[in-house]
């Protein structure tokens, strides 16, 4: 039988609108029997390290080989890449504009190619809506068995979002760190264990 592949999402998008649907089915036109799941698409609109930080908390509870598919993309239509990464466990679909830092730094195998396999995406291409036109479709055929090679060639120049270490001050609280306050938790904060990335960036937030 089939392994049935799982496709996750996790966009700024929101629900009012039918972007999110659209991207669904894109990904079941290709692979009708992929399982989907929206991971979140209440990322602070543009937001790139709100995003890093949702699908870095999320990813490691999904089964093996699932397809892990982010859009924050304020360079959309821009001359910014789409790119595939490859863990031991798990692909990722994404702009190439530091998405995916948080989860390089927590795995020991982390690799990025750039998309340019055309033949891959829906056509013709907007200028303006990508996650249809070319990640959900990449995405899809991932799920469908398209090895990550045939996607396009092998980088080391992709974008990384500015993280150091954890900084404290005399009390042992982290400082100059981003808290993300959510609907459930109270807030969420900067760690290294094993569930909890480091959310510290260099720049004033």
């Amino acid at each position: 039988m089939p392994e049935t592949r799982i496709v996750t999402f996790t966009t700024d998008f929101g629900l009012q609108d039918p972007f999110v649907g659209i991207m669904h089915g894109v990904v079941l036109n290709i692979e009708a029997e992929v399982r989907i799941v929206d991971i979140s698409h209440a990322v602070r609109s543009f937001d790139i390290l709100d995003g890093a930080l949702t699908i870095a908390q999320a990813y490691r509870y999904f089964p093996p080989r699932t397809v892990h598919l982010i859009v924050v993309d304020p360079g959309v239509g821009s001359e910014r890449r789409p790119i595939v990464a490859e863990t031991e466990d798990y692909v990722f679909v994404a702009p190439d504009n530091g998405l995916l830092t948080l989860i390089e730094s927590r795995e020991p195998r982390f690799t990025v190619r750039h998309v340019t396999a055309e033949r891959y995406f829906l056509q013709p291409v907007s200028q303006t809506f990508h996650g249809r036109d070319i990640f959900s479709p990449v995405a899809g055929w991932l799920a469908k068995g398209v090895a990550p090679a045939d996607l396009g060639p092998e980088i080391t120049d992709y974008s990384r979002l500015p993280i150091a270490g954890v900084e404290r001050n005399g009390q042992g609280e982290p400082v100059h760190c981003r808290k993300r306050t959510s609907s459930f938790f109270s807030r969420q904060t900067n760690s290294q264990n094993s569930r909890n990335p480091m959310l510290c960036i260099l720049t004033p937030v």
